[in-house]
């Protein structure tokens, strides 16, 4: 996977013992892990709780325990990951990163992509148009 030295993905396998992704996921990402992930796209706490499906409560208390997020969780801040290392990749550096995130987008009906990072579907859809980015399809 070439894309394993991209901020996020790095940061969700840097303090854990997992070789890939998927182990990862399977192990649970650290709190730590995720304030650097949220940092990477410019999330606050509240964007990166729902692109998890969890409360900020309930990452304040991963937080506070020192412990990982459940499989399922983890799995979300991995797919969160692969789009912001997309993003990262496309525009070049955290600011523009952040600004797109927060910036709205035609091709989403004039909504912020940063609203879409909560759903599979969305992430999906998110990904599709950085590709079509990357590709000068679309600015």
């Amino acid at each position: 996977m070439a894309q394993t030295k991209a901020p996020a993905i790095s940061w969700l396998l840097a303090g854990n013992k997992a070789k890939d992704l998927s182990q990862a996921a399977r192990e649970g990402v650290s709190p730590r892990a995720l304030e650097r992930l949220a940092e990477t796209g410019g999330l606050s706490r509240q964007e990166l709780a729902g692109a998890l499906g969890v409360s900020i409560r309930t990452l304040d208390r991963h937080k506070q325990k020192g412990s990982r997020l459940g499989a399922s969780e983890s799995d979300r801040a991995v797919r969160l990951a692969h789009v912001l290392n997309h993003a990262f990749d496309v525009f070049g550096n955290r600011e523009s990163v952040a600004d797109w995130l927060h910036g709205k987008i035609r091709a989403l009906g004039h909504r912020r992509p940063v609203e879409f990072l909560d759903t599979h579907a969305g992430i999906t859809e998110v990904d599709h148009i950085l590709g079509r980015i990357d590709h000068g399809i679309i600015g």
